[in-house]
C-alpha cells in the first residue's frame, strides 16, 4: 500500500480493482525531490487479476454401456473469485454429463463430483472439459480448462443365467433362453 509521508502526497493510489493506474505524487511548499525536481511526479502502477485453478482426482476412466462412473473436480480460488464449475462432454453420442455439468458458487477446496454415462458402443471415448469461470471477471481471469477421458467399456451381465437348448449338428437350430429379466451389469 501507498501512504502520503514527509514533504509529500499520493492522490490516485487508493484503487481496488484490477487494472493500470496512475499514482501522482505532489511536493509539499519549501521540498524538492532528490533529482532536484519541484513539480509533481506520475508513477504508472497495475493491480493483476486473479487466477484461479482446477484439480482433478483423475484424468481418465472407464464406465460400461448405460452405466455411470465419477470423478471429482476441485476448484482452488479466492472468496471474491467465485464462479461457476462446468464440465461439458466432446461427443454426446458417447458420454453424458448426468450430474456436476454446473455447479455455480463452487467453494474452493471443495471436490465436486462430476457423473457420466456411456450411452456409446464399447470402445468409444469422449474428452469432457471442466472449466472454472469466476462471476467477477474484472479482478479474475478463468482458470486453465482441464480434461478428462472416458471410454466405454464391455459390460459383464451378473445375477442371470443362459440355458441353450438344441442340437449343436450343422443345419440345426440352437435356442439360447435367459433367465432372471433384471441382471446388473458391472467392469
Amino acid at each position: 500500500s501507498a501512504t502520503s509521508g514527509t514533504g509529500y502526497t499520493l492522490s490516485g493510489y487508493s484503487q481496488t480493482n484490477a487494472g493500470t493506474y496512475t499514482v501522482t505524487a505532489t511536493l509539499a511548499t519549501n521540498y524538492i525531490w532528490s533529482d532536484n525536481i519541484t513539480g509533481t511526479k506520475t508513477f504508472s502502477c497495475s493491480i493483476g487479476k486473479y487466477t484461479p485453478s482446477i484439480s482433478l482426482s483423475e484424468t481418465s476412466g472407464s464406465v460400461p454401456y448405460n452405466s455411470t462412473n465419477t470423478f471429482k473436480a476441485t476448484p482452488t480460488t479466492i472468496n471474491s473469485c467465485l464462479g461457476t464449475l462446468a464440465s461439458t462432454s466432446g461427443t454426446t453420442d458417447n458420454i453424458t454429463i448426468t450430474s456436476g455439468a454446473s455447479i455455480s458458487n463452487a467453494a474452493s477446496g471443495t471436490a465436486q463430483t462430476i457423473t457420466y454415462k456411456g450411452v456409446g458402443n464399447t470402445g468409444t471415448s469422449s474428452v469432457i472439459t471442466v472449466k472454472y469461470t469466476p462471476t467477477d471477471t474484472t479482478n479474475c481471469n478463468s482458470a486453465s480448462n482441464k480434461t478428462y477421458t472416458a471410454t466405454i467399456g464391455n459390460a459383464t451381465l451378473s445375477g442371470g443365467s443362459v440355458k441353450v437348448t438344441g442340437n449343436n449338428t450343422v443345419g440345426s437350430t440352437l435356442t439360447a433362453t435367459v433367465t432372471d429379466t433384471s441382471p446388473t451389469a458391472s467392469y
